[in-house]
């Protein structure tokens, strides 16, 4: 889920590697070898899953909406601490910023081929980082708070870790293998589990924060959810 810092160093993001950094070599892993695991752990693989704290179900399942209708039903939702939706949990601002940056057609089906295509958007900010696993890995932390700087001082944290209760959900050495092609371990998430959801819950509603504060300053910044959640 694409979010904004406040502030975020840029060498704590993409810094260099340290004694106890986690080294590799160019990323391999296909685009939906990432996909696959962000999906999971940002909402266990649930093209359909939309912030457990919002009352008011939509009138369809998300992959029977189009996008304009989602992006309808994100806006009328009221007092929500969150707007994610979709298997890569894309708040309302996020999901408008993609639509109207790169001209995403609103009749178009909410489905899985747009969601894996509306990550891959996102997924394009760390592009350029695709030579090293490690600085990508860590552009993937600033957009998903589920996953864990690889190197720095904060190495194996979420970029969010201790701020409303944010923590990674994976380790290094899992995203390392990931990127390098061997798949990485899916780690168990109970879906609906009060643990997970609880988590996810504090993650949603503190990217939404943080982008609505951003988008007010008129400074926005690209960051790697939480998944976010």
């Amino acid at each position: 889920m694409k979010l904004f810092l406040k502030t975020v160093a840029l060498s704590a993001v993409l810094g260099t590697v340290s004694a106890g950094a986690v080294v590799a070599n160019n990323v391999t892993a296909s685009p939906e070898q990432v996909r696959s695991f962000i999906r999971h752990h940002e909402a266990t693989s649930n093209y359909d899953r939309y912030y457990a704290g919002i009352p008011t179900s939509p009138p369809r399942p998300l992959t029977q909406m189009t996008v304009g209708e989602v992006m309808a039903w994100q806006d009328s939702l009221r007092n929500v601490r969150s707007t994610a939706v979709g298997a890569y949990q894309i708040i309302k601002n996020t999901l408008r910023m993609l639509v109207r940056d790169n001209g995403i057609d609103r009749n178009a089906l909410f489905d899985k081929t747009m969601q894996d295509h509306l990550a891959d958007l996102l997924l394009a900010e760390c592009e350029a980082q695709r030579r090293s696993v490690t600085a990508y890995g860590n552009c993937i932390a600033r957009i998903w708070a589920a996953f864990p700087l690889l190197s720095g001082p904060e190495q194996g944290k979420s970029v969010y870790h201790g701020i409303a209760g944010n923590r990674a959900l994976t380790t290094p050495q899992n995203v390392v293998a990931m990127l390098g092609g061997d798949g990485g371990i899916l780690t168990p998430l109970p879906d609906g589990g009060a643990s997970v959801l609880t988590y996810r819950e504090r993650v949603a509603h503190f990217r939404e924060k943080l982008e609505s504060e951003r988008r007010e300053a008129g400074a926005l910044v690209w960051n790697n959810t939480p998944y976010s959640n």
